[in-house]
């Protein structure tokens, strides 16, 4: 479960129940936590004096058993190293909202956060699909293709899709789709690339099969279940990267037509311009063509150097230089499966001295159980700070150590 503010507070609350319960706590004790309400600003504070971080927590890397694709992973290395970086492709889908804004911005006291501006911007659900793929070392970035609804957007009448465009009835990469891709995309770019042997990792998606090389120049190889979200260098940053820089690259072009948006919107209507073909230069919101240019732009924002960093170090055990390996080395503790800076959780004597007025009281009346609420509470948030799991054993030993 979650350890929230109100987690916190609720353990608060239990062990000052608990202490005012026990007849053998002294009237010191009892008078000590008679006005604790275990509030918002008690739960605050706590979180401040023990130097805990709030994580967003991530589904997919919860799930991954990594005992049970040890073997399959080690296989998947062993074929790697049989290849240089450059020739080790990662492919990989995301979806995009692509007329969505931010869900955060600046009010006054006497705005309305329900209707405030920018608050209709959250009913935008249109998606694409995007079809991303590089290689290890960042020395090649297949040019990227998008999937939508339409067969045939009105926005690309005049001026065709700077991106590889596929139409899909729910704008998903089915196999059909994602056949179109490898014949009419990746292929091409491989035979220009290089005539070498060629290495392209993918997720087993069910899209992901049927795919066939009449040169054998290509060979497939898929990751096993459940793992591509801590092994997979897409899912590892080079995607979340790119959707950073297509909310700037529209944050940019929406700023700098916001005062303008009311003409430009009238120009269009005197021109007569119909439906689907008016976008961002006529004061509307994106159309496709508007999301196209924008993620081309984002995607060549990425560096080889910001893929090598993902690709190079994570991509089934692979090695590249990046020039960041002291750097990286620093920052990095130790967790090999997220690579992200990991600070070392506070040890409960740092705590105990830090918990207030709760600990001293529960200490001094040696009730058990007050005791074992607060070792809980703390163990629940040692627990989110280093984003382990916690099994009751170690909290009984937690508990007996004090």
């Amino acid at each position: 479960m979650p350890v929230t503010r109100d987690v916190l507070r609720s353990f608060g609350r239990a062990a000052r129940a608990t202490l005012l319960a026990d007849p053998a706590a002294s009237k010191e004790v009892k008078a000590r936590v008679e006005d604790f309400k275990a509030g918002e600003r008690w739960a605050r504070n706590f979180v401040k004096r023990n130097s805990i971080d709030s994580v967003r927590l991530h589904g997919e890397a919860g799930s991954v058993n990594k005992e049970a694709i040890k073997e399959a992973m080690e296989e998947l290395k062993a074929l790697c190293a049989k290849y240089p970086a450059r020739l080790i492709f990662n492919v990989d889908e995301t979806g995009l909202q692509w007329k969505l804004m931010p869900r955060r911005t600046y009010l006054s006291n006497l705005e309305d956060r329900k209707t405030g501006r920018g608050s209709r911007g959250m009913f935008f659900k249109d998606r694409l699909s995007a079809i991303m793929c590089a290689n290890a070392d960042g020395t090649a970035k297949v040019d990227m293709s998008i999937i939508g609804k339409a067969k045939g957007p009105r926005c690309f009448n005049d001026t065709p899709s700077p991106l590889k465009y596929f139409s899909q009835a729910n704008a998903w990469s089915d196999t059909a789709t994602f056949r179109k891709w490898w014949c009419e995309v990746f292929l091409p770019f491989v035979r220009r690339f290089t005539h070498e042997p060629v290495l392209l990792l993918m997720d087993g998606c069910a899209s992901h099969g049927d795919l066939v090389d009449d040169r054998g120049q290509v060979t497939i190889k898929f990751y096993p279940p459940n793992c591509t979200s801590v092994h997979q260098p897409m899912d590892l940053g080079i995607i979340a990267e790119t959707k950073c820089n297509y909310r700037k690259e529209l944050l940019d072009v929406k700023t700098s037509t916001m005062l303008v948006a009311d003409t430009l919107r009238a120009e269009a209507k005197a021109r007569k311009m119909k439906a689907g073909t008016m976008g961002l230069a006529q004061g509307h919101q994106p159309h496709v063509r508007d999301a196209a240019e924008l993620l081309q732009k984002a995607w060549a924002s990425v560096t080889a150097q910001d893929i090598a960093s993902f690709g190079g170090t994570k991509l089934a055990g692979t090695r590249v230089s990046t020039g960041r390996e002291e750097e990286d080395e620093e920052e990095d503790s130790g967790d090999d499966n997220t690579g992200l800076a990991r600070r070392v959780p506070p040890a409960y004597g740092e705590l105990s001295s830090h918990f207030g007025v709760l600990e001293a009281a529960a200490e001094e009346s040696g009730n058990g159980d007050a005791a074992l609420y607060l070792a809980k509470a703390k163990m629940a948030m040692i627990a989110a700070h280093s984003k382990r799991r916690v099994r009751q054993a170690d909290m009984r030993e937690f508990v007996a150590t004090e």
